[in-house]
C-alpha cells in the first residue's frame, strides 16, 4: 500500500469515526415549521435541544419546531392544536400516516411504556395504570394539525365510530371492515388505522416511530434487481409491489419476479415448488446456500396479527422441499420428529464433524430445535462456501 493510499483510507476512517461519534452524541432531531431537519441532543422535559452543527442552545416551540424525535424515549412528537384550542401543545405519534393517532400520557414518568399491546386496551376512554396514571387518544386526518380528543367524547363505542368511520370514507374495505364488525375498542381503532395508513395489519415494528429498514426490492426472471415499495396486502393476503411512485400495488407472481427482500421485517422470498402445490409459490427463505431452509405462514383475518399455521421445509441445493415440521400457531413451538430430524441430517451429511456437533446441540441446547437446525445450517452453508472459493484446501 502507498503512502497516498494510506493517508485516503487514515482519512475516510477519520470520518466514518466522527460520524459515528456525533450520531451517539446527538441522537435526537427536530424538524423545523420550513421543513428543515437538524440533528440534536433534546433536554429533559424536551423543552430545548442543542443544535449538533453550531452547539447552540435552542428552544423547542410550537411556533418554530413542528415535530422532534426523543431517541430515549423512541417517540416522535409533533405540535397541534387539540379541539378547539387556539395554542399548540407536542403528542406523540402511535400511528402516522394519513390519518394520525397521538397519546398524551398524564405522568410523564411513565411514558417509556408500550403503548400498543393487548393488556394496555383495557379502559373504554382511556387506558388506565396503577389507578392514577391515563392514556388519552386523539385522532386527525391528513397534513392538518388540528386533531381531536376522545376525551371529550360520550363514553360509548357509538361515538368513538362516529369520530372514525367518517375518516375512512375514501378506502371502502376498511370502512366496511370497520362498520361492519360492531367494535370500535380503542384496539380496534388503532389496527384499523393502521391498515387504512398502509394496507397492512400492524406487527409491532412502528410506534409512530420512523422505520428504519434497508430498501424492498424484487430479483425479476431476467436476474434484474427493481428497488420499489412492497406490502404485505391484508386483503389479498399477498405481497404486492409498486414499481415507481406513480404505479399501483401490483401482485408479486411468477411473472414480475422470482425473489423479492421485504424491507418491513428484513424477510426474502424465493419462488419455489412447495409439495402439493401445483404452481410455484413465495415462500420465506430463512436460509439460502448448498441447504435452503423455509417457512410458509398462514395468517387469520383478524387485524391482530395472529398465525393459524406455519410449516418449516428443507431442501439440499436445487432438489425438492422436504417437510420438517407444522405448527397451528405462532403460541407453540416447531415439534420436529426423528424422521423429520433424519432429512435434515442427511443434508449436512457430508460435514461430519458439525453432523456431530449438530446432534449433541439438539439433545443439549435450551434452543428450540428449528433454532438449532437454523444455527448448524448457517455454519454448514458458510463452511460450504469457504470451502468452494478457487485454491482453497481442506487439507
Amino acid at each position: 500500500m502507498n503512502k497516498k493510499t494510506l493517508q485516503l483510507l487514515l482519512f475516510l476512517l477519520t470520518i466514518l469515526l466522527s460520524i459515528n461519534a456525533s450520531a451517539q452524541q446527538y441522537p435526537d432531531y427536530v424538524i423545523t415549521v420550513k421543513g428543515d431537519s437538524i440533528r440534536c441532543l433534546i433536554s429533559a422535559g424536551a423543552t430545548e435541544y442543542t443544535d449538533s452543527a453550531t452547539a447552540t442552545v435552542e428552544k423547542i416551540k410550537p411556533d418554530r419546531i413542528k415535530e422532534y424525535y426523543d431517541n430515549e424515549q423512541r417517540r416522535l412528537y409533533r405540535a397541534v392544536y387539540i379541539d378547539d384550542k387556539k395554542s399548540q401543545i407536542y403528542l406523540a405519534y402511535a400511528e402516522k400516516g394519513a390519518i394520525c393517532l397521538y397519546y398524551e400520557v398524564t405522568d410523564g414518568s411513565l411514558i417509556h411504556i408500550r403503548i400498543r399491546g393487548e393488556t394496555q386496551y383495557n379502559n373504554v376512554n382511556n387506558i388506565l395504570f396503577g389507578g392514577n396514571v391515563k392514556i388519552i387518544w386523539y385522532i386527525g386526518k391528513g397534513p392538518d394539525n388540528h386533531v381531536n380528543s376522545f376525551k371529550g367524547l360520550i363514553v360509548t363505542g357509538t361515538d368513538r365510530k362516529n369520530e372514525v368511520a367518517p375518516l375512512l370514507k375514501d378506502n371502502p374495505r376498511v370502512y366496511d371492515k370497520f362498520v361492519n364488525e360492531n367494535d370500535f375498542s380503542y384496539e380496534k381503532i388503532d389496527k384499523i388505522v393502521h391498515l387504512y395508513n398502509t394496507g397492512e395489519r400492524y406487527d409491532g415494528t412502528s410506534d409512530g416511530a420512523p422505520l428504519v429498514a434497508n430498501r424492498s426490492y424484487i430479483i425479476t426472471q431476467k436476474n434484474d434487481t427493481v428497488f420499489c415499495r412492497i406490502r404485505n396486502d391484508y386483503f389479498t393476503g399477498k405481497y404486492m409491489f409498486k414499481p415507481s411512485g406513480e404505479d399501483n400495488y401490483l401482485t408479486i407472481d411468477s411473472a414480475n419476479a422470482r425473489e423479492f427482500f421485504y424491507a418491513r421485517d428484513t424477510s426474502y422470498f424465493a419462488l419455489v415448488d412447495e409439495p402439493g402445490v401445483s404452481n410455484k409459490v413465495f415462500l420465506k427463505q430463512l436460509e439460502k446456500g448448498k441447504v435452503n431452509f423455509y417457512q410458509k405462514t398462514q395468517l387469520s383475518n383478524d387485524l391482530v396479527k395472529k398465525e393459524l399455521q406455519s410449516s418449516l421445509y428443507i431442501s439440499k441445493g436445487d432438489g425438492p422441499l422436504i417437510l420438517i415440521s407444522t405448527r397451528a400457531n405462532s403460541a407453540r413451538k416447531f415439534e420436529i420428529k426423528s424422521a423429520r430430524l433424519k432429512v435434515f441430517f442427511d443434508a449436512i451429511a457430508d460435514n461430519a464433524g458439525l453432523l456431530s456437533s449438530c446432534k449433541k446441540a439438539l439433545d443439549a441446547s435450551d434452543m428450540t430445535k428449528d433454532e438449532v437446525i437454523r444455527f448448524f445450517i448457517q455454519n454448514y452453508n458458510s463452511l460450504y462456501l469457504a470451502d468452494s472459493k478457487p485454491g482453497h484446501s481442506t487439507n
